[in-house]
């Protein structure tokens, strides 16, 4: 006898999870089914913002290529907004443009655009604003600084201490050239 007891005691643990599954099948069914839903959602909008950043990215691409062929104002600031959306690239763009208007002569406008140029290409946009005339940027480079060689050669053409960057820098090219230039 006592081995029915045993087993009536297990059989009756099975026989309630199969009564509370055949009582709930339609809200257990409905609540996998939500769940897959949102993940399917999830994973459609996540598809759809990267291929809108794709395409911005193509868009953006596409007005490199169109600048090459066609420097028009209109088109180059357009191509400046359309950078605007991303903020890794759009200091590369504003620098594309302020070269492109250097190349053309317009001085102010390509000002302008180095101005807003900021992060790792800060100190290649400053040393543009200096060859079209804004002397005050070389006051915030020092020794560390990327192109540090660049600037403390344009102090000693500034200074005329041609020495000075002959002895900091004995083995490059440019104490060649100056060297040259002073004889």
């Amino acid at each position: 006898m006592a081995s029915k007891k045993n087993q009536v005691n297990q059989e009756v643990p099975i026989d309630r999870l199969e009564d509370f599954l055949n009582k709930n099948f339609k809200v257990i069914l409905g609540g996998v089914a939500i769940c897959i839903f949102i993940v399917l959602v999830v994973y459609l909008v996540y598809k759809n913002v990267q291929a809108s950043k794709v395409a911005k990215l193509d868009n953006l691409g596409s007005y490199e290529v169109i600048i090459n062929q066609n420097t028009s104002d209109d088109v180059i600031d357009s191509f400046g907004k359309a950078a605007e959306d991303f903020s890794k690239q759009k200091n590369y763009v504003f620098l594309k443009i302020a070269q492109i208007y250097v190349a053309k002569g317009e001085m102010e406008k390509a000002k302008s655009y180095l101005l807003k140029v900021d992060g790792n290409l800060k100190e290649f946009a400053d040393s543009l604003l200096y060859d079209i005339g804004n002397k005050q940027v070389i006051s915030s480079y020092s020794d560390n600084s990327k192109l540090s060689m660049i600037w403390d050669y344009r102090k000693a053409l500034g200074s005329g201490d041609i020495k000075s960057f002959v002895d900091k820098y004995p083995d490059s090219n440019l104490a060649e050239l100056l060297k040259n230039w002073e004889s």
